[in-house]
């Protein structure tokens, strides 16, 4: 299987981008390289993380965004919004959050159709042992760059990031994940 971190900066895509340089100028696809071979490592790295912690990515998302208000219950709909996964796919992780006791669900007092969410004391206290870790470790990941170098590495993300619409817009509906 080729993996992102075993091609070489002088291997097939820029020797491919130096053939066709009107497509993608070389140092376009050094980049890209570039930014996906960290994105996969963080994110090997991260689930390692997640994984001493019990709790896979999408559990921390939620458990982050209960506690942010924790006073204040949430809808799923709403934090299936906020984590920008399906909401299918928020009920699979509230399900899996209620058994292992870190949340709780409860009628919505007008309609009781509907429902919310709220972080219970086992969940608060397992995200409350997390954040340390997590916190640390991020810093870690940042400790190479200064704080400039932070800011202006958020910004140019962010600029990248905007891109992804036009990316797949003209793939079918059912291809797109973003």
């Amino acid at each position: 299987m080729l993996r992102l971190k075993d091609i070489s900066t002088d291997s097939c895509l820029l020797e491919l981008a130096g053939q066709s340089r009107r497509l993608a100028p070389p140092a376009s696809v050094d980049s890209f390289v570039q930014l996906m071979r960290t994105s996969t490592s963080l994110a090997a790295a991260f689930a390692s993380v997640h994984d001493s912690h019990r709790l896979a990515h999408g559990k921390i998302v939620v458990l982050l965004l209960l506690s942010h208000e924790p006073h204040k219950a949430q809808s799923p709909a709403n934090l299936a919004d906020w984590a920008r996964i399906s909401r299918a796919t928020m009920t699979g992780i509230l399900a899996r959050l209620q058994r292992a006791g870190l949340i709780r669900r409860e009628p919505f007092p007008a309609d009781r159709r509907m429902l919310l969410v709220r972080l219970t004391a086992k969940g608060r206290r397992h995200f409350d042992r997390l954040v340390p870790d997590y916190l640390r470790r991020i810093a870690a990941s940042m400790r190479p760059l200064s704080l400039a170098e932070q800011k202006t590495l958020a910004r140019l993300l962010a600029k990248i990031e905007a891109t992804v619409p036009s990316i797949i817009a003209d793939l079918p509906a059912r291809a797109r994940r973003g």
